[in-house]
């Protein structure tokens, strides 16, 4: 009797449930064994989500869960039954010819015993009426015994969607591949047209005729563009406004003198060529052979292989003045992109054209600008010259002039109040010399204000020192100052212009930064600039708001800093926040730029030579044979050598015995006159003050030099007592000071 054949996939699955013995005992608990096993292998046979179906050993179905029915839209009992060559499947390949059911991996599976993965099918589905692609994979179920296949278990899902999914994305490939294919092409036609471009555009910058500009324009689009014919017109304001054929190159053969182009609103003006003229507007052709604007033209055109056209308006200052007109052998050439493409391009020629035109008058316009812009730059440098000249002015007029004059009219006080007889008398007396000293002090702070004297004679550096000291003096800020001596710009308006940069970035300091303390350090960078950096370690701020030139944080005077040196050809760095300090960092060239520099003044009177190094001040005065002292004065300034003359003179025991106006002549008279003392002032025209003692004490190295200035004694007095003066006196102060230094010690 053979072996009973399983009716279920129960029936041929294996007996026992993992991870539990097979039943033992007697056969009540083995049979209620069975039927748990049983109800837990049909739990998970019926929910699975893949169609699964059970075929005998002879290929007949015997089993089909509830996806398999969905998938394959047939009811249990229509599937049972059948075996996998079963025609009433319909199935097909993947190409769409019919699936053999020799082919069925259930029948591959029995013949061979093997199991047999990922098999492609398309089943017809009856309610759908469409096909369904599953998957298949079919398992051999063999007898532990003989090795002989029982039965076959086949599960398959349904890959429909994915199906659809990948043949439309296999179309979407091939769509994209047909567009790649398509923009090749049109990028093949459009890298010729930029290098047809590219030519055109070369040949615009190096001809410099306008008709063998457009000729060759015209070659190079027809070789590398490909095009049957090219020409360009010119609109001609005639009665019948014609358009004159400027250059024509290809297969033209006649062409233009049968067409009679014009650009007049008649038939003949009606074409491409005409109306763009007449419109402005680009005209194309789609073709000869159809378009029945075309018509008039056609035979003409066809016969010479033309079958598109396309017309570009060649503008200048918004009016056409011609035509840029191609020719295609191929209907529907010109797309979108060639139109764009060749507009620009006779955008271009049209430039080209009316730049050759106004070529003189360009280079004339470019000459004319130029020279003017040299004179505003001049100009510029003229007034910011003109501004720190002025400054400068005013100062000598008020230290040479006014401040002399009331020096010399304080020293004739003095005279009257040795001459006042009674006390109402020298309180008068001494009132006007208060009004005076506080006249001088007056003057002395507007000339500082307006343009140190020390800064012109002594240079940058000492003119930061100075300006240390005032601002101390005046805002009781304290600022420390380092100067390189290499460091001293070489023009005086770049030094008044640092001297006065900084002192507005210190003003700054006082007014909004809230710190008692700043430092000035000027140093070389290199053979081209200095810098001048000004920090504190007050408030800070936003550097940002810089940007605005707004008046905020000194914002305008630092707005007008940054421009103006950023004109002399330097720049302004700063490095703030709030907080944490400010660091202004000001860049300035040693030299001024050619264009900047002021026209040379006349050169100063060559001084008396002085001999190396600094003279031995004089010992003092001592005449003990009642023999006066002999004094010589040197000052420029008339009233305050006669003020000098009154007092002195008021002395018994001195003697004036000479006056100068300068350098030059103080050395002169003091070789003529043998004075015993020179009263020697600091500045005068042709020789200084300081020129003029190294020359008298290197003759005479016993004479008394005593200098007497306005200047500072702290800006002034090291140099004059280092050529040699013995005394360095204010012309403010007390008349007895000057009549001690001319007695001596």
């Amino acid at each position: 009797m053979g072996k009973k054949k399983p009716s279920s996939p129960q029936a041929a699955a294996p007996r026992k449930r993992a991870g539990k013995s097979p039943p033992g005992g007697d056969g009540r608990r083995a049979g209620q064994s069975l039927r748990d096993s049983e109800a837990w292998y049909r739990g998970l046979y019926e929910g699975v989500a893949g169609g699964v179906v059970v075929q005998d050993g002879r290929g007949t179905i015997i089993e089909a869960n509830p996806a398999a029915c969905e998938i394959l839209g047939l009811t249990p009992d229509q599937i049972r039954g059948r075996t996998s060559v079963d025609p009433r499947w319909h199935a097909i390949h993947e190409d769409g010819s019919p699936f053999p059911g020799e082919d069925h991996p259930a029948m591959a599976t029995l013949r061979s015993g093997r199991a047999v993965r990922d098999t492609v099918m398309g089943v017809f589905h009856p309610g759908a009426e469409t096909y369904r692609w599953i998957l298949i994979n079919s398992q051999p179920i063999l007898d532990s015994a003989t090795g002989q296949v029982q039965a076959v278990v086949t599960t398959f899902l349904d890959i429909t969607d994915r199906k659809q999914a990948q043949e439309a994305l296999k179309k979407a490939h091939d769509e994209l591949d047909h567009k790649v294919r398509e923009r090749t092409e049109e990028l093949h036609k459009a890298n010729q047209t930029l290098r047809m471009i590219s030519e055109c555009n070369e040949v615009l910058v190096r001809l410099a005729d306008e008709f063998e500009l457009v000729k060759e324009i015209c070659q190079i689009i027809v070789r590398l563009g490909g095009y049957r014919m090219v020409w360009v017109g010119y609109a001609e304001d005639d009665a019948e406004k014609t358009v004159q054929p400027i250059a024509a190159v290809g297969f033209e053969k006649g062409y233009l003198q049968h067409a009679r182009t014009t650009w007049a609103d008649t038939e003949c003006g009606r074409g491409l060529t005409g109306t763009c003229i007449r419109t402005g507007q680009v005209g194309v052709g789609r073709d000869f052979a159809t378009d029945p604007e075309l018509a008039p033209w056609r035979e003409e055109a066809l016969a010479r292989g033309y079958r598109s056209a396309l017309a570009l308006p060649l503008t200048a200052c918004g009016k056409v003045f011609g035509a840029l007109t191609l020719y295609a052998d191929q209907a529907g050439f010109f797309d979108e992109s060639q139109v764009a493409m060749l507009r620009e391009l006779a955008d271009d020629l049209a430039f080209g054209i009316v730049a050759l035109r106004a070529q003189a008058e360009r280079d004339n316009a470019r000459q004319v600008a130029q020279r003017r812009a040299e004179q505003l730059q001049a100009l510029a440098a003229e007034l910011v010259h003109a501004e720190q000249a002025e400054r400068r002015r005013l100062a000598q007029i008020l230290h040479d002039h006014l401040q002399q004059l009331l020096v010399g009219a304080k020293f004739n006080v003095g005279t009257l109040r040795a001459k006042a007889e009674t006390k109402a008398q020298r309180q008068a007396v001494d009132q006007l010399a208060e009004t005076l000293d506080e006249a001088i002090k007056a003057s002395r702070s507007l000339t500082a204000e307006l343009s140190p004297p020390v800064l012109h004679e002594k240079g940058l550096a000492a003119g930061l020192d100075w300006l240390g000291r005032q601002m101390h003096e005046k805002h009781g800020l304290t600022v420390e100052v380092h100067a390189d001596a290499d460091a001293e710009p070489a023009a005086e308006q770049l030094r008044v212009f640092l001297f006065e940069a900084v002192r507005e970035l210190l003003f700054n300091v006082v007014k909004h930064a809230g710190a008692d303390r700043a430092e000035v350090r000027l140093c070389r960078l290199d053979d081209r600039e200095v810098t001048i950096t000004v920090a504190d370690e007050g408030a800070g701020f936003d550097p940002a708001r810089l940007e605005g030139g707004g008046r905020s944080v000194g914002g305008f005077g630092l707005f007008s800093i940054r421009e103006r040196l950023s004109y002399l050809g330097g720049r302004l760095e700063v490095e703030s926040a709030p907080g944490r300090g400010s660091r202004f960092t000001l860049v300035a060239p040693l030299t001024l730029p050619d264009a900047l520099r002021p026209k040379e003044a006349a050169p100063a009177a060559e001084g008396v030579p002085g001999r190396a190094g600094a003279a031995a001040p004089g010992a003092g005065v001592r005449l003990g044979d009642g023999r006066k002292i002999r004094v010589l004065l040197a000052d420029d300034h008339t009233v305050m050598r006669q003020g000098l003359v009154a007092l002195l003179q008021a002395e018994p025991d001195i003697e004036v015995v000479g006056e100068a106006a300068d350098g030059m002549e103080a050395v002169a008279l003091a070789r003529e006159l043998r004075p015993d003392v020179v009263i020697m002032d600091v500045n005068m025209p042709r020789l200084g003050g300081e020129e003029a003692t190294r020359a008298l004490l290197a003759e005479r190295p016993e004479l008394r030099v005593i200098a007497l200035s306005l200047y500072d004694p702290a800006d002034m007095a090291p140099s004059m007592r280092q050529a040699g003066a013995g005394a360095y006196l204010h012309k403010a102060g007390p008349a007895d000071a000057l009549l001690a230094a001319i007695r001596g010690p």
